[in-house]
């Protein structure tokens, strides 16, 4: 009983955690890609 109440906390965790990465990776790429662009028009790189 113990141990699938505490495997159901660690899958809710791991989703969590999960999300806010999936999160802040798309944040972060679309920061890097607007960037890229932004250098790209500027004729920096």
């Amino acid at each position: 009983m113990m141990m699938s109440v505490s495997w159901f906390t660690i899958q809710e965790v791991i989703q969590i955690t999960l999300n806010y990465q999936i999160h802040d990776m798309l944040i972060g790429t679309v920061c890097f890609v607007f960037i890229y662009r932004f250098y790209d028009k500027l004729g920096l790189r």
